[in-house]
C-alpha cells in the first residue's frame, strides 16, 4: 500500500465525518440569515437527492475515490437542506 493510497483514505474519512455536521451547520446559518435561500434549496432539493443516489449507484458499481467524494459532496448538500429547513 503506497502512501497516496493512505492519503486518499484519510481524506475520504475526514470527508466522511466532516460533511454531515459541516452542512448542517451551514444550513443552520443560511437560515437565520436567509429566508429567501429556502426557497431556492426547496427548487434544487429533488436535484440533490437524484444526485445523490446517482453517485450511491456510482460508488458501489465502481468504487473509485471520485465516486466518494461526489457521494460525500451531496451527503454535505443534504445536510445543508436538512440545516436549513424550518420545522
Amino acid at each position: 500500500m503506497d502512501l497516496l493510497n493512505v492519503w486518499q483514505w484519510i481524506a475520504t474519512i475526514l470527508i466522511l465525518v466532516g460533511s454531515i455536521p459541516l452542512g448542517y451547520l451551514l444550513g443552520k446559518i443560511a437560515k437565520e440569515e436567509l429566508k429567501e435561500l429556502k426557497k431556492i434549496l426547496n427548487v434544487v432539493c429533488v436535484l440533490f437527492f437524484i444526485g445523490f443516489f446517482a453517485s450511491l449507484v456510482w460508488l458501489f458499481l465502481h468504487l473509485t475515490f471520485y465516486a466518494l467524494y461526489l457521494t460525500f459532496t451531496f451527503i454535505f448538500l443534504l445536510g445543508l437542506l436538512r440545516g436549513s429547513s424550518y420545522r
